[in-house]
Parts: structure tokens; C-alpha cells; sequence
């Protein structure tokens, strides 16, 4: 299930006029502060289309990289309590830490969206999500708790053909876009013979643990994420 935020220009809560430390508990509350804010919920994309942010629930996790493709390029914040959100892709993800709810923050999906997240909310978050491949080669906590690091970029993945035994994954990617028109459209001159378009097509789409997606787009190169897409393909027939 989708839930929606509409005719709002920005969130309330990502808006630097927002009293951090205060609890906004009622709908009054919401109009004190100059934003109306108007709740609905959809149950596909295109309802969704015209919605400035959209909290995707957790009955959704399966389909969570084909509900954040089909709204890439939209200008909407999307936001959710599944594990692993912010680093799967989304806006924002909030998480549950000594009973408190904490959330992480998705920069390179604001910024693609023509979001800002200002300092402060920044220095909120429990993790802040980089722009592109790094390693980190130093990290720090500064007495405030921020913690800070230095990384160096990790060059991107090198293109090549698919092998003769990889193509079955560009055929089951095409009926994934055939499936679902939304993300395919994302993608008007899809490259099947690319084995890292491929690999990372997948990799936006296929439901595994977070920490595992985040290894394959760590590597060097695409193949541990090829051979991998190559066995799940084979245990699925």
C-alpha cells in the first residue's frame, strides 16, 4: 500500500522553519507552521503522480525498487519503514533505535529529485547516504556525535557484452519491463547486451538483504553481481 502527501510544497518536517525538538502532534499544528497538508492513499504509481511525498508501507517490500524507479524523476519524497529503505534507494528511512525513531537520509535520491535536506536535518540523521561508489578510508565522531569521514572515489563498473550463458537474465529482464511499463520507461533505449546495465538494472529491482546489495555495488567490477544473478536465475526454473 502507498500513502500519499499531496499539495504540500515541501515536507513539514524537512523545512527549515521546523522546530526540531518539538513534537508537531496535531493537524492545527500542521497549518501553524503554513503548510496544508492533505493525506490520501493510492494503491498504484500513477495515482501517486502528482503527489509531492509518498510513504511506501512495509506490504510493499517486494516491489519496493519497481515503486522507487516508477517515480524517479518525479520531484517526490518517498519515504518508509522497511529495512534497508534509504539504501535501496529511497528518500528516507526511518528506523526504530532504543525506542526512538530515527531516520536515515538518501542524498543522491533528494538531490536526483531536486530535493535539499537542509544542515540541520542532516546532522539529524542517523546516517547520510552518499552520491556515488566510495571507499572510506578514515571515519571519525565528532563530540556532538556527528560522525564524519574521508573516502576516495571507487571508479564505476566497466562495460562489456553479456556472455552466450547471461543472456536468459536480459530476457528476464525484458519481461520485467514488460511487466511493469512504469520502469520501463525510465528506460527508453535499454542496453540488453551490456552486462553492467544489465547487472544493475537488477540489482535496482531484486528483493535480497541490504547488506548483500551493498556488497555487489561495492566490487570492483560486475561479475560477483552476474554470478549471482546467474544462480538465482538457474534455482528459479
Amino acid at each position: 500500500m502507498l500513502h500519499a502527501q499531496v499539495h504540500l510544497t515541501l515536507p513539514v518536517w524537512i523545512h527549515d522553519a521546523v522546530d526540531c525538538d518539538r513534537a508537531y502532534t496535531s493537524d492545527s499544528d500542521k497549518v501553524v507552521i503554513g503548510r496544508e497538508v492533505r493525506l490520501r492513499q493510492v494503491d498504484n504509481l500513477e495515482q501517486a503522480q502528482d503527489c509531492h511525498l509518498v510513504f511506501v508501507s512495509g506490504s510493499e517490500e517486494r516491489r519496493m525498487g519497481l515503486i522507487l524507479r516508477g517515480l524517479a524523476g518525479r520531484g517526490v519524497l518517498t519515504v518508509s519503514d522497511i529495512e534497508g529503505f534509504a539504501e535501496g534507494g529511497g528518500g528516507i528511512g526511518l528506523v526504530t533505535e532504543d525506542d526512538r525513531v530515527r531516520f536515515d537520509i538518501n542524498q543522491a535520491s533528494l538531490v536526483r529529485e531536486g530535493l535539499r535536506a537542509s544542515s540541520q536535518l542532516l546532522r539529524l540523521g542517523r546516517q547520510v547516504l552518499g552520491m556515488e561508489r566510495v571507499r572510506i578510508t578514515d571515519l571519525w565522531q565528532e563530540e556532538d556525535g556527528l560522525r564524519v569521514g574521508e573516502v576516495e572515489p571507487l571508479p564505476p563498473w566497466q562495460s562489456g557484452r553479456l556472455k552466450a550463458d547471461q543472456h536468459t537474465l536480459a530476457k528476464a529482464l525484458q519481461d520485467v519491463f514488460n511487466d511493469y511499463p512504469e520502469y520501463a520507461a525510465l528506460y527508453p533505449e535499454p542496453d540488453w547486451d551490456d552486462a553492467s546495465w544489465v547487472a544493475q538494472r537488477w540489482l535496482e529491482v531484486l528483493p535480497i538483504p541490504v547488506e548483500q546489495k551493498q556488497w555487489l555495488v561495492a566490487a570492483k567490477d560486475n561479475q560477483p553481481a552476474l554470478s549471482l544473478l546467474s544462480g538465482l536465475l538457474v534455482a528459479s526454473h
